[in-house]
Formats: structure tokens, sequence, C-alpha cells
């Protein structure tokens, strides 16, 4: 039995190329097992179709025709099965239409792109396209119009501060206002600092219609109001003192204005003041007269 059993095992040694360790170095799959390596298990020469590697221990990688490669790199030898790309074959064509096909460098799909994706690879998505879903495949344009509360070309952008969700799929304008907190033609610029129970503001503008939040000032809410009782009586302190400098002012000038007055000589045309002209004038003249 024993010697059966002996027979047997170095039957099997013969018939697949085994070494000196018959656990280690497996030969099957070399393109012929007396190629293989008694020392290290390395098919000399060559492996079977399908395999690569040193010691033929690998498989190649979705090659076309007869699955064929070559044995160090793995290069497949008639180009790759339907829906991979690359030298061995392990890159995936992605959302190609027809047969699945894409050029074996570059990756383009053959037969453009399935509904829903663009790009020369089909690798970008569609944005929210109506009918099929399907754009154009080199510049993701929707080819039937965005869906209710998209916009723009390629139906990326929501109408989402619109009311109603409406707005114009060329430019974004919202058709029927801004849902409130919000302004602009597109309604996409917040109202910053509005009241929080009525933040609606201006359209155009973003001026706060309803006032707002405390402690800020219209028209944009944007300057600390000053509103403490301090501030107050402070700018009530100014008023009147002020008010009592002008009135110092208008009084200092009355009174100069009537010591000026009272200090005037008396008028031509009183009587005391003709009278004293009179006098004065009949010496000056009896004085001319002694003279000559």
């Amino acid at each position: 039995m024993v010697l059966v059993c002996l027979v047997v095992f170095l039957s099997y040694c013969v018939l697949h190329g085994l070494g000196h360790n018959p656990i280690s170095y497996m030969c099957g799959n070399c393109s012929d097992p007396t190629t293989c390596d008694p020392q290290d298990g390395r098919c000399t020469g060559g492996c079977k179709i399908g395999y690569m590697g040193l010691s033929c221990d690998e498989l190649c990688s979705n090659c076309a025709g007869n699955g064929s490669c070559s044995q160090i790199k793995g290069v497949c030898h008639n180009g790759c099965r339907t829906g991979f790309r690359g030298d061995i074959c392990i890159l995936e064509c992605h959302n190609c239409a027809g047969s699945g096909a894409c050029d074996i460098e570059s990756g383009a799909c053959l037969e453009g792109c399935t509904n829903g994706h663009w790009g020369d690879e089909c690798t970008f998505m569609c944005g929210a396209c109506s009918g099929n879903g399907s754009c154009d495949r080199h510049s993701g344009r929707c080819h039937s119009g965005c869906l209710l509360g998209h916009k723009f070309y390629d139906c990326h952008g929501t109408c989402s501060t619109c009311v109603n969700t409406t707005c114009n799929q060329g430019d974004g304008h919202c058709m029927h206002g801004c849902y409130p907190g919000h302004y602009g033609l597109d309604c996409e610029k917040a109202c910053m600092h509005c009241r929080a129970d009525n933040p609606e503001c201006d359209r155009t503008t973003g001026a706060c219609l309803f006032g707002c939040k405390s402690g800020l000032v219209n028209p944009f809410c944007e300057e600390e109001s000053i509103h403490t009782d301090e501030s107050i009586h402070f700018n009530i302190a100014v008023f009147y003192i002020s008010l009592l400098f002008i009135i110092a002012v208008l009084g200092a000038f009355v009174i100069c204005n009537y010591k000026h007055t009272s200090k005037s000589p008396p008028l031509l045309g009183s009587k005391s003041a003709l009278g004293l002209h009179s006098s004065q004038s009949f010496r000056e003249s009896a004085h001319s007269i002694t003279f000559f």
C-alpha cells in the first residue's frame, strides 16, 4: 500500500513539474509544465492563456478575445472586454450608452452617455432636467428645460427662496417675489438684522420694512442705536447748556447796546442843544469882531 502511494506521488511530481518542495511550487498554469523551474516555480516558457505572473498564478484582467495577456505586465493582447479600459483593463467605462464601450486609453464613451450623465467620459450628472432627464453631452444643458424649482441652463440652481419656488429658468429671477427674510432679483440675499417676528425687507435695497432687531437702527440695521438713559440725559444737558449760552450772549448784547445809547450826545433838534449852539456862535462872532 505504501509503495502504491509513493508511485502515485512521484507520478504527480513528474506530470506537474514539482521541484524539491512540492507544497510550495505548483506549476499547473505554465504553458509547458516541463518548463517550470524546480527551485522557485517560475514558468520560464510562459503561461497558459488567461494567466500571468512569474509563476503564472495571477489571472489576466478583463481581456478581450481569448483573454490572453503578457506574462509580466498583464497587458491584454487583444484589448479589453466591453466596459473596461486601460493597458491591463482594470478601469471601468462609466455610464456609457449602447454597448457600454469606451476608448481604451481616454475612457471617452464611444456611443454617448446614458440618460442623466454628460461629459466625454460621462462622469458628470445632469441637473434637475425635465422630460427624460437628459442633457447635452458636451455642455450639460438640459434638453427639455428644468423641473419646477430649478434654474440656469444646467438646472443645478434652485429657486428655494422664491415664493412658490418659481423663478425664470434663464436668469433665476423670482417671478412672485421672495420669501420673508430674503431680497434681490433672485432672492438669494438675506435680510440682515431685521425684526425676528417680521423679517421682511425691501426687495431691491434690503432695508428692513418693519424695523430692526433691538439695539440696531434703520435703514439697514447695521449701526448700533444710542438708547441708554445716560445718553438721553447727556443730550438734554447739552441742549439746555447751549440754550443758556445763547440767552447769555443775547443779554450781553442788549446791555452793551443800551449803555452805548445812553452816552450819545443830545440831538441837535432839542431846545437846550439849540440854545447852547446859539450862545457859542454869538461868543465866537464877538471875539472875531474885537480882534479885528
